[in-house]
Order: C-alpha cells, then sequence, then structure tokens
C-alpha cells in the first residue's frame, strides 16, 4: 500500500465499494491500479479494507492535493465515488480533460452525465454493476474515448 499522506476520502462516500470493484477486477487486469485522492476520517478503515482485498500494490491513497488538474491529466480513467454528495470538482475537471467517467449515480448525475454518452452511471453500492462500468471501459478504449471525447465537449458547453 502506498501512503504519501495520511488522508483519505470517507467510506460513505462510496470507496469500499470501488476498492471491491477493483479487487472483482484484478484476475482479469492484474496492473490494474486505483489512486485515491482526498482526506477524511475513514482513511484506517479504507486501508484495511484494500489490504482484506490484496490491493497493498493496486490502491495509492495520496490524501489532500491542491494539483488535481495535474493529478486528473495522469489518470487514463476517472471513477468519483461519491454516492451522494453533489457534484465533484475532479468529475467537472476530468470530463473536461477528455476521461471517460464512471460514476455512482444519483439524483443529479443526469445534469452532467449521461449513460453510454459521456460516460457511464452505476448505482450507489452497486459493486458488480460498477465492476462491469470499468471493465466496459478498460476492455474498449475507442469506447472510452468516445466518451471522454463527448464529455469534453459537453463539459465545455456546460462551462
Amino acid at each position: 500500500m502506498h501512503r504519501r499522506k495520511r488522508g483519505a476520502p470517507g467510506a460513505a462516500k462510496g470507496h469500499l465499494y470501488l476498492l471491491e470493484a477493483v479487487a472483482r477486477l484484478l484476475p482479469d487486469w492484474p496492473r490494474i491500479h486505483c489512486v485515491i485522492v482526498g482526506e477524511g476520517r475513514s482513511y484506517k478503515k479504507l486501508l484495511q479494507h484494500a489490504e482484506n482485498l490484496g490491493l497493498n500494490d493496486h490502491v495509492y491513497i495520496i490524501g489532500f492535493r491542491d494539483d488535481i488538474p495535474q493529478v486528473v491529466r495522469g489518470l487514463r480513467y476517472l471513477c468519483p465515488a461519491v454516492a451522494d454528495r453533489g457534484n465533484p470538482v475532479c468529475l467537472v475537471r476530468g470530463l473536461y480533460l477528455r476521461k471517460a467517467g464512471r460514476r455512482q449515480s444519483g439524483w443529479w448525475c443526469p445534469e452532467i452525465i449521461i449513460d453510454g454518452q459521456n460516460g457511464r452511471l452505476v448505482e450507489p453500492g452497486d459493486v458488480a454493476g460498477l465492476a462491469l462500468a470499468i471493465d466496459a471501459l478498460l476492455s474498449d478504449r475507442k469506447l472510452a474515448g468516445r466518451l471522454g471525447e463527448q464529455a469534453e465537449l459537453d463539459i465545455g458547453r456546460a462551462l
């Protein structure tokens, strides 16, 4: 487990589900990596969950960052794990930077992500659905590219 700074997002945001999805994907995608950015009270719980799932070499919890645009540019896909707390800034930035998004759905999501048009929506807590959505993006780079390009256009128009 890579620990660069103490702090991680809270478990209530959906990061535990994300870790479980990554664990499901690991047999087919042994080089998968997950970067979690942010700080919160559930840091130890998140670390322990990642260890229990055998994700020590696949999960990076990097704490609070003030250089999110640079962090997002280094990612292939963006998967905000926030189920019920509004529109995360990283989602808007990521879509603008042409990152194919996967997002747990909520009451507000249709305003930003249209499933299959500029990203993928998954119901909060649906680990199997989340793993399938991530697998689809990993398996089909053309699809991921198309979703990312459309996301950039949609966010550009909205801004």
